[in-house]
């Protein structure tokens, strides 16, 4: 009953961490215009001169001004940017992000699946 108990504790324990590793999004260290965060159509990530973050989907240009487009509500809203309040723009990076969404939790549960083995083995 005891192994059972370990076995459902570890079960749950990958689970979570699926979870967890499933809305991570790593972005890209380096600063890029707008104009370049509009040409990657990717999730963006702009850090204010006043210190706040704003995460859009992605960026366009429509009628010479720059838009956030975001999920707000299960409805897909534009929102305008003020250029001269922008200190960072970074844009998702598609590889990392991919890496640690299935490389980290294949990991985990490859070392989980060895350890249940090895303690099973009767060597």
């Amino acid at each position: 009953m005891k192994s059972l108990k370990t076995y459902f504790n570890l079960v749950t324990l990958v689970l979570s961490a699926l979870i967890f590793f499933q809305g991570c999004t790593v972005y890209r260290s380096a600063n890029v215009s707008l104009e370049e965060a509009a040409l990657a159509d990717t999730r963006v990530r702009i850090k204010t001169k006043d210190n706040k973050t704003l995460k859009f989907n992605k960026v366009q240009f429509e009628n010479n001004q720059f838009y956030g487009k975001t999920q707000y509500d299960d409805k897909l809203i534009k929102v305008g940017i003020d250029e001269n309040n922008i200190d960072r723009v970074q844009v998702k990076d598609k590889g990392k992000s991919t890496l640690l969404n299935i490389g980290v939790p294949v990991l985990i549960i490859g070392i989980l699946a060895l350890g249940v083995v090895l303690s099973i083995s009767p060597y």
